[in-house]
């Protein structure tokens, strides 16, 4: 979502995640963004799953680079991966599925960018059925949704929110070159 409100960045490859960018261009009248950007210094920035293996990696390059990081996690997650950040990261318990919550960090931090890397990776973990699939996408996509809906509603000064993927989206063969 850029500054102007009518731009909406993507960089999604789940059909999920397709679904929610398609929906909120046409919900919004957002225009669709080339997603290289580039990254300015000393910004303010939320990063969703920045506990996590990918996002933890994002967190620390952010940190070199002198950014105000914020990373939402969900509650009772363990950061070990960033706690030696200390106050170059602020840790932020937040299930982005409680608005209440999500709506409360985000008046606060007031980002200038958000990179959404939280998912639900539960199902590489189960059966070989993969019965757990309807359950993880539609938490992803409802609580993207959630986080899309509550940046536009509540982030004045917010730039860019940039929507990633993960390994989920690649399935068990291997990944396209």
């Amino acid at each position: 979502l850029a500054a102007d409100g009518k731009h909406l960045m993507t960089d999604v490859w789940t059909s999920a995640g397709v679904l929610v960018g398609v929906a909120l261009a046409a919900l919004t009248g957002w225009e669709r963004l080339d997603p290289l950007v580039a990254l300015a210094v000393g910004l303010n920035i939320v990063v969703t799953g920045g506990a996590g293996f990918i996002g933890s990696h994002l967190v620390r390059r952010l940190a070199v680079e002198g950014h105000e990081l914020h990373v939402l996690h969900r509650p009772g997650d363990r950061l070990v991966r960033i706690s030696d950040l200390g106050a170059a990261a602020r840790p932020w318990a937040c299930d982005l599925a409680d608005a209440e919550r999500l709506a409360s960090v985000l008046d606060k931090v007031q980002p200038e960018r958000i990179y959404h890397l939280a998912g639900d990776t539960r199902v590489r973990h189960l059966d070989p059925s993969l019965a757990g699939v309807a359950e993880s996408v539609e938490r992803n996509v409802r609580t993207s949704l959630a986080l899309f809906v509550a940046a536009h509603a509540r982030c004045r000064r917010l730039q860019l929110l940039l929507h990633v993927g993960g390994l989920e989206e690649y399935g068990r063969g291997p990944a396209p070159d």
